[in-house]
């Protein structure tokens, strides 16, 4: 199953430390640019510094 997600449940999990799980139960997450561009740094939960 793929799935397109928004910023909330990437944001939520990554605070949580769960941001694996998605894919875990989905298999296959695709994330829009925008929403990976989204200002307040959601993006740097996918690729910390």
């Amino acid at each position: 199953m793929i799935i397109v997600s928004d910023t909330t449940p990437i944001s939520e999990l990554a605070k949580v430390g769960y941001l694996d799980l998605l894919p875990q139960l989905f298999g296959k997450v695709v994330i829009p640019q925008g929403v990976f561009n989204f200002p307040g740094g959601k993006s740097r939960a996918l690729h910390p510094p």
